[in-house]
């Protein structure tokens, strides 16, 4: 049975629009997709399942799927352009978070590839210079969360590397030759990863990923002895005397900056790239604590944070584009997939389809079209997408420390659960952790998330139908179609974007069954809605709980810090509270001095056994 599984390029969209699907199979095979409407109708998969319909306004479409990797890990890359150096110098600072592994870690490596020197860290954790398939060991062992100060010298004949461990006092070097004919290097810089991977992955190939810290790349002309190395280092911002390049890692205090982008103060302006939404806005070498907000103090939260699991983009083509017609009426649909079987080589694409594989089906909320009027009497339902967002590829049930004690059930596991450690590279929930341990603290939809369909069971639900969150907002749905309730879809996203004049129009606007995490955009429509007159209905549990900030180039990315209190899965960093997108503080929304019940009367206070 081929498995088949994609994601949209969003989840609103109104009459008119385009809404362009990414699909991939396990194995080659072809796929009918046609699209659905949810809540109504005489059909139901499977049989106690979520009622839907077939929408006939949209053809069914007939595509060809194949495999697609997933270049899963951040790291970052600089292309050094017109720069070719025979003699040269790289200075780095490093905290590793998880120095031991079953893989070398690649911390940083000079083009042109695959030949160039590297920095990297054995599987056993020692510091080494790799050039070319060649290994040499410093002897400088990294530790978890201590800094390193790292100098990369290379000559036409040969290339060395000199560690030093600026909490133990420690030092390490290793050398080795070049190969004759070396070229000079330049090229590229990467940062956080190695070269080759997987054939058709987004981010080409990057591999062996490092995790942990990285801040303050330098570049010099010539080689540089450790000991200038780590005062131009530890030193004053801006570019070290001699130097060509020094990139600076913080987060920029521009609100419109973006957030893949790190300036080279140099002369060459080469400015470099992160991929895969690494985080950014934590502390480095020079952070004193004096300043919990990184925007009155750049150069303390100069580093970034580097993770072998980061996603933030699957990267996979458009298979195709629904067209959504004009007269489209507004409410909770679903783009549906289903797998036919695996076409062997040579096979005739054109045969008919057999309906045996898989299938999966990817929510769609189409909102108003805009400037239409509201009939009187319809009611606003806003789908909570920024907490599906969040729960999104949720891995406790498995690698959780505690989810039968928070069900108060033995645990279950559905085949969403089982398809999911099957798929590490599909990405993580922000109620999980990285590999080395730190807190997922961003999230995107650019991915495949099989948690978000409309009949998954969720472990967090009770006994029963075990439908909550996404799929128990269905049964909303239900409801308000059985009882022949006029009712348009809204989400976060389009509250977010919008403001309170989307609701203007609604004598009562519904919330989901757990809005949970909620922008200050979005908080800020709602509170407006209320003051202006406006009705709502809030449905949810702990909702309007945790503050969040969407990137701010990219939307369907967004950020948490889970600060100082609250119900945890993992807890941020000390001083690490304020959010890389927007600057705003992060954690609770009563720590911002909105609890919900200051404006919707009841709040969820805690939990206990």
């Amino acid at each position: 049975m081929a498995e088949v599984t994609g994601y949209l390029d969003s989840w609103s969209a109104q009459p008119g629009q385009r809404v362009g699907v990414h699909l991939a199979s396990s194995v080659p095979a072809g796929a009918r997709v046609d699209v659905i409407r949810l809540g109504r109708g005489t059909h139901r998969d499977p049989p106690d399942g979520i009622a839907y319909e077939v929408v006939d306004d949209i053809p069914q479409r007939e595509v060809a799927l194949q495999p697609r990797g997933v270049g899963i890990g951040s790291h970052a890359t600089v292309d050094l352009g017109p720069l070719r150096l025979d003699h040269g110098c790289l200075g780095l600072l490093v905290q590793p978070w998880a120095p031991v592994g079953a893989d070398e870690q690649a911390v940083a490596v000079l083009g042109p590839a695959p030949d160039g020197p590297a920095v990297v860290i054995t599987a056993d954790g020692v510091v080494a210079l790799r050039v070319a398939g060649a290994v040499a060991r410093t002897g400088c062992r990294a530790v978890a969360r201590r800094w390193l100060a790292v100098a990369l010298s290379w000559s036409p004949g040969a290339a060395a590397l000199a560690v030093v461990d600026l909490q133990a006092c420690t030092s390490g070097t290793a050398r080795l030759p070049r190969g004759p004919g070396a070229p000079p290097v330049g090229d590229t810089l990467r940062l956080a990863a190695g070269h080759g991977g997987q054939p058709g992955a987004a981010t080409g190939t990057a591999t062996h990923h490092f995790d942990g810290r990285l801040e303050r790349p330098l570049l010099w002309p010539s080689p540089q002895a450790i000991a200038a190395v780590h005062q131009a280092l530890v030193g004053q911002d801006g570019l070290p005397p001699g130097a060509v390049a020094a990139w600076d890692l913080a987060p920029s205090t521009n609100p419109v900056a973006p957030q893949d982008r790190f300036e080279d103060l140099g002369p060459h302006r080469l400015h470099g790239r992160l991929h895969q939404g690494p985080r950014r806005a934590v502390r480095g070498l020079r952070w004193t604590g004096a300043h919990p907000d990184w925007r009155a103090a750049p150069a303390h939260y100069a580093a970034v944070h580097f993770h072998r699991d980061d996603l933030e983009d699957a990267g996979w083509p458009c298979t195709l584009e629904i067209a959504l017609p004009a007269a489209l009426p507004s409410g909770a649909y679903a783009v549906r997939v289903r797998c036919d079987r695996a076409r062997p080589p040579g096979d005739d694409a054109a045969q008919p389809f057999d309906l045996t594989g898989g299938q999966c089906r990817l929510p769609l909320f189409v909102r108003p079209a805009a400037g239409a009027a509201v009939p009187p009497g319809t009611v606003a339902l806003v789908f909570p997408t920024f907490t599906y967002l969040a729960y999104g590829n949720d891995r406790c049930a498995l690698h959780g420390h505690n989810p039968e004690v928070l069900a108060d059930r033995a645990i279950t596991l559905e085949p969403t659960d089982v398809l999911l450690s099957q798929h590490p590279e599909w990405g993580l929930s922000l109620y999980d952790t990285h590999h080395d341990g730190s807190g997922v603290g961003q999230a995107s939809r650019w991915r495949p998330i099989p948690t978000l369909q409309p009949d998954v069971r969720a472990w967090q639900a009770g006994e029963g139908t075990g439908l909550w969150n996404y799929p128990g907002d269905l049964l909303l749905v239900q409801w308000l179609e059985r009882e022949g309730l006029p009712w348009h879809a809204l989400t976060d996203e389009d509250l977010h974007a919008g403001g309170a004049e989307l609701l203007a129009p609604y004598r009562v606007v519904l919330t989901g069954n757990h809005p949970e995490y909620a922008t200050a955009a979005l908080v800020r429509a709602y509170r407006e809605h209320l003051d202006g007159g406006g009705r709502l209905m809030y449905l949810g549990g702990n909702g309007f709980y945790w503050r969040i900030a969407c990137h701010p180039q990219r939307l369907g990315v967004i950020e948490l810090r889970r600060a100082e209190d609250g119900n945890r899965s993992w807890a941020e960093e000390p001083c690490e509270y304020f959010h890389a997108f927007d600057g705003g503080y992060g954690g609770l929304w009563r720590r911002s001095g909105v609890p919900p019940q200051s404006w919707l009367g009841v709040g969820y206070e805690g939990q206990g056994f």
